[in-house]
């Protein structure tokens, strides 16, 4: 008797049954760090974007400014200037104002994390010195669902830090 190659029927449905069961327990696992991965950019970029901010005005001895995106503007309900994004601009005509040319650097999210500034600030400055014109913080989340989300802080010297502990309810 000539020995055959394969699989059985007994086999493939075995092994279709332990794939299902892998997907079902991946994909609501790879879903959750999918969105945390976001949650983590865009605090992240926040950070970088003040840091660099606080660097580019202590290197030119001037004020160089960090504004929401889309000031004014509501998602999901509530006002969420910074989750469409923000950009560090440095005021070259002196008018007080950003003007269009005037960015040192622009942050776009390219997910959907909610970033808000608790109280409601669009725009912080740093001075020449590398302080700030006033403390702020910042609750990113991906949604207010009673998921942990990120806080970043910034003291009154301008130095911005993170806590993971935030609830976004």
């Amino acid at each position: 008797m000539k020995k055959q190659n394969g699989f059985t029927l007994i086999e493939m449905m075995v092994a279709i049954a332990i794939g299902g069961i892998l997907l079902a327990v991946a994909i609501p696992n790879y879903r959750f760090m999918v969105r945390n991965n976001c949650m983590t950019t865009a605090a992240n970029g926040l950070v970088t974007s003040l840091q660099f901010a606080r660097s580019e005005a202590i290197k030119r001895r001037a004020i160089v400014s960090v504004s929401a995106g889309q000031p004014g503007v509501a998602a999901g309900g509530a006002t969420n200037e910074w989750g469409g994004g923000w950009y560090v601009w440095f005021d070259t005509n002196n008018n007080g104002a950003y003007t269009a040319g005037e960015e040192l650097r622009v942050n776009t999210l390219t997910c959907t994390a909610l970033v808000d500034e608790t109280a409601n600030r669009i725009v912080f400055q740093y001075a020449s010195d590398g302080f700030i014109n006033a403390a702020g913080a910042f609750d990113v989340c991906i949604d207010k669902t009673g998921e942990y989300g990120r806080n970043v802080d910034i003291s009154a010297t301008g130095r911005p830090t993170t806590n993971t502990n935030l609830n976004c309810i």
